[in-house]
């Protein structure tokens, strides 16, 4: 006995349920034809979150938390530490990661190929944001009357590298919801990448001043 045409396997729904695509569903979605128009559409949605992210990332890791000055051992505070510009900086990373998924689709359907690359794109500008940020929140200017508490002047490296953290988890997430383009729906890989951002920021925001500034602060960390 044949099964109604509007009826849905159990397999197959079960894996809707979940967002995860049938085999068929995957090599569907994978070759699906697009079109000039909707291609240009799409990299234009990409390239501005990839923007959205690099800028938003390399703010976080310059001044999303409390720098120790190395020449002094002195607390320095970020504009970025209170306030719009934070709550602006993580959601702009948020909505960036989120969007790299492509354009919002049903949550059975599964991404294409153009969408795995669009998140691999946006990861590499997460990855270069960070490492931007990181940078120049290493570097500290010296003088005649300025001069590091400790010989490799610590804690300049050790505190930039935390702070890299939230973008470099999320920039793996990212990688891995691309990589799972053709088994994972939209929901997952657009909610995954973001929500592993703003934990991340999060648990580092909770942990910072009570755990870390005192490490930060004290003397170099022996090996």
């Amino acid at each position: 006995m044949s099964e109604p045409p509007d009826s849905v396997p159990p397999r197959r729904a079960a894996a809707q349920e979940f967002g995860i695509a049938t085999a068929s569903e995957q090599e569907e979605s994978l070759h699906m034809h697009v079109s000039p128009a909707a291609s240009a559409a799409r990299a234009l949605w990409i390239a501005t979150a990839g923007l959205a992210v690099m800028v938003g990332s390399a703010s976080y890791a310059f001044g999303g938390n409390i720098s120790v000055d190395p020449r002094g051992l002195d607390r320095v505070n970020s504009p970025l530490l209170f306030g719009t510009d934070f709550v602006a900086v993580t959601v702009v990373v948020a909505l960036g990661t989120a969007a790299a998924a492509g354009a919002p689709r049903p949550q059975r359907a599964t991404g294409s190929l153009g969408s795995a690359v669009g998140q691999f794109s946006v990861a590499l500008m997460l990855i270069l944001g960070t490492a931007i940020g990181s940078l120049l929140n290493s570097i500290w200017t010296f003088g005649p009357d300025y001069r590091c508490v400790y010989p490799s002047c610590w804690p300049a490296n050790a505190q930039s590298l935390v702070g890299s953290l939230p973008g470099l988890v999320t920039a793996v997430a990212v990688l891995v919801a691309a990589l799972l383009v053709g088994r994972l729906g939209w929901t997952v890989r657009a909610i995954f990448p973001a929500c592993t951002w703003l934990l991340s920021v999060v648990a580092l925001r909770l942990i910072w001043e009570p755990l870390l500034l005192p490490v930060f602060t004290g003397p170099p960390l022996q090996r």
